[in-house]
């Protein structure tokens, strides 16, 4: 048998190897074929991977011109695809070729998919018949080739899964830190990266080396037989009784909803780094891409020293490692000692990480101990769970609102969703202390203290037409308002300082206030912002009255009079894209801001540009009045 013959029989194993690993893991390579603009279609993968089993059986069992020439064409229609993946606009972490979603398509593809396929093609000039005939009788030669095809059909394995995996690592962008594991030294892998450094560009090189070192050092034949990631590898199933195909032993932590029903970190852990995966369209906003960002959440060690990797021990961090919830089909919790390090770098030791959150947020935002370093792995982007997007407190999305619900003075979150009222009495997590039903689903809710009790209760405006209840309970409204005020942007606010809240209505710009809840029109008129600001209400000065502000892009406007004029103070606080509300949210003399993001309430105790010192998860998501 010659030696193109017999590297025609080897491509044409590794097609039979390739379509059997897509039949049986079709997810990857149904997602893959996204690049050519087709929805992910599991069965369409599988059928993928049938028809691979038959070509190269067929090229196995037959090796004519014909089966040669199929061959061929697939190989060939291999290295395109991987081509247009590579450099089409989307980010493909995986090819799927092998049922793996740990092989990123890469260069290394295309070349040995048109190596492969410029061999079939010389088989279809010269058919070398079938394996059997081609091979003959005698026994030590057929064992030899039999050992040389199973090795470099293994080396073509490797070549297209582990190495571009490698590869993806040393080439990343991503400056990670990441922590050798006990019992490893770090001189070693700080002396071994130091030498591979002066030898090739130094773009991350160190950074992603001490990921490789960990993983290698840590589960060497997961990270090297397998195709995962370096971040997958040092995990393995950590000897729990479970089947490796269930969840909790993909390598990965659990989010911490999965353990706590809420998307925070939980009481005694911190966020210790964090990372992005582009691509996933679950973070995109009107029709722009923007990446989903992951958040590690470390155990705190509780004063306990660290060992020499910069972690404590698993007893200190009172964290036991385990599937999450003690459930098999959830991830893995407190067993990764792992951290990227862009978070909370002022705390040198942690334990390990007890679970993710994930958000549309940079984290720079979502947590101010964040650096904006970049750490990039595409390969989690699909990660998911149902409960980041369930209503995890029993508040379901609908219009923000914010009130002094039992009288203490602070403000603090609702929700109003088709006339249903949801008041929590806190700016914590959790569920409505307060549920009742108040007003049509098509209403307006507004917030007051429309009878001086010190206490904030339900309005609704329909028609014009201010309907306000006096305690925060179904019933009737007490109080029937016909405002001669035009249409536009109810507000309520205390306006003189009497102590009772009354209406009032903000149109492209001007100001229409009622100094009493009687029928009438505005006793003020002003103007104060722009056309397509949001106006805001508040006690800026700690007076008792409340006065006008703005938020535009960002930036807060706020005036300390009701009448025309520039702003007295001028801040910026959050993003464009967030939802800004205004109260007193501590037993601070003054309204302050705050913003939530889709269901994340972000709480300033101050009239400045500084992080929040509240955030909170209360709803599903939240949205704006019509």
């Amino acid at each position: 048998m010659s030696a193109a013959s017999g590297l025609f029989f080897i491509g044409s194993a590794l097609l039979v190897l390739a379509g059997t690993l897509k039949a049986v893991h079709p997810e990857p390579a149904a997602r893959a074929l996204s690049v050519l603009g087709l929805r992910p279609r599991r069965w369409l993968a599988v059928s993928i991977g049938v028809v691979e089993i038959g070509i190269g059986g067929a090229g196995l069992a037959v090796g004519s011109a014909a089966t040669a020439l199929l061959v061929a064409l697939f190989y060939l229609g291999f290295a395109g695809f991987v081509a247009a993946a590579m450099l089409g606009p989307g980010d493909i972490s995986t090819c799927g070729c092998f049922g793996d979603s740990s092989a990123p398509p890469g260069g290394t593809h295309v070349a040995v998919n048109l190596s492969l396929a410029a061999v079939a093609g010389a088989a279809v000039v010269n058919p070398p018949g079938g394996l059997i005939d081609s091979v003959g009788s005698a026994v030590l030669p057929a064992l030899a080739y039999g050992i040389l095809a199973a090795l470099l059909l293994y080396l073509l394995y490797l070549a297209t899964t582990a190495l571009p995996t490698v590869l993806t690592l040393v080439r990343s962008p991503a400056p990670l830190v990441a922590a050798p594991a006990a019992g490893f030294s770090r001189a070693a892998v700080t002396h071994g990266a130091e030498f591979i450094e002066g030898r090739v560009s130094r773009r991350g090189f160190l950074t992603a080396a001490a990921m490789t070192g960990a993983a290698l050092v840590v589960q060497p034949l997961d990270f090297v037989l397998r195709p995962v990631s370096a971040y997958a590898a040092i995990c393995g199933c950590s000897g729990m009784d479970c089947e490796c195909n269930d969840l909790c032993c993909d390598g990965y932590t659990a989010f911490c909803c999965t353990l706590t029903g809420q998307n925070l970190c939980p009481p005694g852990s911190l966020a210790a780094g964090w990372w992005k995966a582009d691509g996933s369209g679950l973070c995109d906003r009107a029709g722009t891409p923007q990446p989903r960002y992951y958040i590690d959440c470390n155990a705190t060690c509780d004063g306990c020293a660290c060992d020499q990797s910069g972690f404590c021990d698993t007893t200190c961090s009172g964290c036991d490692c385990g599937c999450a919830n003690d459930h098999c089909g959830n991830r893995k919790a407190c067993c990764t000692k792992f951290r990227y390090g862009q978070c909370g770098q002022d705390v040198e030791c942690v334990g390990p990480i007890v679970c993710r959150v994930v958000t549309c947020t940079p984290p720079w935002f979502w947590d101010p101990s964040c650096t904006t370093v970049v750490a990039t792995d595409n390969q989690t982007r699909f990660h998911d769970a149902a409960c980041l997007h369930g209503r995890v407190d029993g508040v379901p999305d609908g219009i923000a609102i914010v009130g002094d619900w039992n009288g203490d003075g602070i403000k603090t979150p609702g929700v109003v969703k088709d006339g249903r009222w949801y008041l929590r009495n806190s700016n914590t997590p959790g569920p409505a202390d307060i549920v009742f039903d108040f007003g049509l689903p098509t209403d307006v809710p507004v917030v007051g203290d429309w009878n001086g009790d010190g206490i904030d209760s339900p309005g609704v405006v329909r028609d014009g037409v201010w309907y306000l209840r006096f305690t925060n309970d179904a019933g009737f409204a007490d109080l029937e308002l016909p405002l001669d005020l035009p249409d536009g942007i109810p507000v309520a606010g205390d306006w003189t300082g009497d102590g009772v809240s009354t209406p009032g209505v903000v149109r492209n710009g001007q100001w229409h206030l009622r100094n009493s809840n009687t029928p009438g029109p505005a006793d003020t008129v002003f103007y104060f912002g722009i056309p397509g600001d949001r106006p805001v209400v508040g006690d800026w000065t700690g007076s008792g009255i409340d006065f006008p502000g703005v938020v535009r892009n960002g930036i807060w406007y706020l005036r300390n009079s009701h009448s025309d004029g520039v702003a007295d103070v001028t801040f910026e606080y959050g993003l464009g894209t967030d939802l800004p509300i205004a109260g007193r949210w501590s037993q601070g003399a003054v309204a302050a801001p705050g913003v939530i993001r889709t269901n994340v309430w972000l709480l300033n105790d101050g009239q400045d540009t500084s992080v929040a010192e509240t955030q909170f998860i209360y709803g599903s998501g939240i949205l704006e009045p019509a």
